[in-house]
Formats: structure tokens, sequence, C-alpha cells
């Protein structure tokens, strides 16, 4: 079964809503929500950390990394800090809701989705294991009969490149042969960028899933907010990526294991062409970085 043939007898489906006003009682929400926020504190690498072989990049972040900077903030021991809004964590979240329907809902029912650990969305009872091989969704609990599970996400990584991720899923008929990466978008970047091929920081992440996973082929999802509408890009395995990607993280690793002996090499600079670019500045190491330039 062609993946795009799941969705082919989804009936589109127009709700209408009533648009009167609501009074607020008093209750200031925009307030309330306007202060929600999340901070997450992201550590400087340590030589232990590579010596260790402990996986410190992500992969659905890898495309926006420099390598310098990374080099850097592990070198002068330079904090990080990142920070979200409400309308950010929200969109995170919706993010996850449609990744859950569209497994869930659609993909497990088909029986084309493998996964290590599918749990109960009643009882909570947990079938196979995460270290175990890949399975589809059971027919029915056996505990209470319910027929909806939840899809448990296997982390795939490598401990000498130092990166993982979690895969949205795995597609197959009889067995995996393909990862699944599911993306939500809204209609104006769906139409706008997503006509012929999906984005690249997303290619990538797809690159180095089948690098970690073994798999030669993957799908690239995307379901826009504002339509529903979904568009499923083919990516196959490009073994040149990868080297690339392994090149980068080769860098990085002699960089911190130069400077934990006394040297001072850095991973060339190809993100930024000055201090004024825009990365630049808002880099917490741009002078570490241009020392020469600035002075």
């Amino acid at each position: 079964m062609a993946l795009g043939d799941v969705f082919g007898s989804i009936d589109e489906i127009t709700e209408t809503r009533d648009n009167k006003r609501v009074k607020e009682g008093g209750v200031d929400l925009p307030g309330i929500l306007g202060k929600v926020g999340r901070k997450e504190a992201v550590p400087p690498i340590s030589i232990d950390h590579v010596e260790a072989e402990r996986p410190v990049f992500r992969a659905s972040g890898f495309a926006r990394l420099c390598m310098r900077q990374e080099a850097l903030c592990a070198m002068y021991k330079v904090p990080r800090q990142s920070k979200f809004n409400a309308r950010q964590i929200m969109i995170f979240d919706v993010g996850h809701y449609v990744h859950d329907m569209i497994r869930e809902q659609y993909l497990a029912p088909a029986q084309v989705l493998f996964g290590q650990t599918w749990k109960c969305k009643t009882c909570g009872k947990q079938y196979g294991a995460s270290d175990g091989p890949y399975i589809k969704s059971p027919d029915e609990c056996e505990v209470c009969d319910d027929e909806i599970f939840v899809y448990g996400e296997s982390y795939l990584q490598s401990k000498e490149y130092l990166i993982g991720g979690h895969v949205d899923g795995f597609i197959g008929t009889n067995a995996p042969d393909s990862i699944l990466e599911i993306k939500t978008s809204n209609d104006d970047y769906f139409k706008r960028n997503l006509q012929y091929e999906p984005a690249p920081q997303h290619t990538l992440q797809m690159q180095i899933y089948m690098w970690l996973s073994g798999f030669q082929k993957g799908y690239l999802l995307y379901f826009d907010k504002d339509t529903s509408e979904i568009k499923i890009f083919v990516v196959p395995y490009n073994i040149t990526v990868i080297d690339q990607v392994r090149r980068s993280i080769d860098e990085f690793k002699a960089s911190i294991k130069s400077f934990s002996g006394g040297g001072t090499k850095l991973p060339k600079r190809v993100v930024c062409g000055s201090p004024s670019d825009k990365m630049a500045r808002e880099c917490p190491v741009v002078e570490k970085c241009f020392e020469k330039m600035m002075k």
C-alpha cells in the first residue's frame, strides 16, 4: 500500500462556528497566556562528553548548528539558554497532537506503521520493548479491548559521532523498510516552500535518521495546519550528505581534544562572514570567533 493511499479516503470536513463574542468575565486571558513561557538551559559540551561518547547533538537541530560556535562555547564554558513564549510552546504542542493523530488514527489502523513500543490509550498496557524488534500496533488491547494505541518513538544514536534523535515512525508492509518524519506548517509556508521539494533542514534530519537506522528511504510528511492538506516526499539516502555531517562532527571533536591539551584549533568559519551577520550578532562567542578581525 502506498503511504498516500492511507489518506486518500479521508473526506473533507468543514466546521461552522458561532462567531459571537464571549464576555471574559473579568479574567485577563490574554494577560495570563502572555506570561506563559519556558526556558531551557543549554550546558556547554565538555571533553568528558566527547570521551564518554555521549550524544550531544540532535538530528532535528543539526542544520541550524554552527560547529565553530559549539566548539568555542565548549572551550570557554559559555552557558546558553533557549527561551520559548506561549505562542511557540503552543506551536510545538499542536505539532505533537498532529503527530499522534496521524500515527494513531490513520497509519496504525492501516497496518503500515511499525514501532518498538505501543501503549493502550485506555489502560496503559504496553506492547513491545524499547530494545525489541519493530512491531505493528495490536488490533485491540487484551486487557480492555480498546483499539487506540500510543506510539512510542524510538531513539537512534551514534555514540562515536555524538548525535541522536527520536524518529516519528517506521513504514512498511510486512516489515519496516523506510523512515517516517512528520512536519506541520501553516498554509503560507506549505504553498510557498513545499511545492516541489521538502525543506533542506528537514531533508538533512531525515538523512541522519536513515544513516543511524540503516534504512535507505524516508517519507517526509507535511501537514498543513490551516487546511489539513497533506504532502508526502520520498527521500532516498545520500551518503555524500552523511560524509559531510561526519566531517563536521570530527572537526568539532578535534577542536575539543586540542583545547583540552592546550591547543587552540577551531572548526572553520562557514556560517558567518563577519561580526555584523545576523547570526553573529546573536552569537554568545562572536568576539572569540572574530577575535583577530575585531582587534
